[in-house]
């Protein structure tokens, strides 16, 4: 496991590296000269996977559940709001509960592109506590969020939650924030 230290350290040199590396290669975005580092040197592409499997090992792992049912107007909103967290060591299982509008093929549609977020189809509807636990089944996470999919979490929500629980002594098993409520 790297220590907080020397991941921050890994970090600056992978900074450097792309800026020095940009310099070099001539390339007006920070992209470009990174597809030339994958492209020439296979000991880097090692070290990065190094890198982002390490990156967040000191961090809990925080597991989000989403429960849809008949949300295509808002479910493209829930899930981006968790991929737009500031505190990146999350896992995202979600779940359509046998919606008859186009939730389902909104959500197979977009999550094409992200394949680390785990969806489950179920063809008939459950009732939220059977839901629910059929998603809990699939975490690995040290904490929980239960996101409904009408609902957005601001993008520190998970990192202010985490550091707020941590604080707090082993008597605290639920944390949870206020909320503000939205109007189309």
């Amino acid at each position: 496991m790297i220590s907080h230290l020397r991941t921050q350290h890994i970090e600056m040199n992978l900074t450097a590296h792309l800026v020095k590396s940009k310099s070099t290669v001539g390339n007006d975005t920070l992209q470009s000269p990174f597809r030339e580092l994958i492209d020439n040197d296979c000991y880097f592409v090692v070290f990065i996977h190094y890198f982002w499997e390490n990156l967040f090992m000191d961090l809990p792992l925080v597991s989000i559940v989403c429960n849809c049912y008949n949300h295509a107007p808002y479910i493209l909103e829930a899930i981006q709001s968790v991929q737009q967290q500031t505190y990146k060591n999350i896992e995202l299982i979600v779940l359509d509960n046998g919606s008859t509008d186009d939730s389902p093929n909104i959500i197979r549609d977009y999550l094409k592109d992200f394949p680390e977020v785990r969806f489950i189809y179920l063809d008939e509807s459950l009732s939220l506590p059977k839901a629910f636990n059929t998603m809990f089944k699939y975490t690995n996470g040290d904490f929980l969020i239960d996101l409904s999919a009408d609902d957005v979490l601001l993008t520190d929500c998970v990192q202010k939650q985490i550091d707020f629980f941590q604080k707090q002594d082993d008597s605290t098993g639920i944390v949870f924030g206020n909320a503000y409520l939205i109007d189309e």
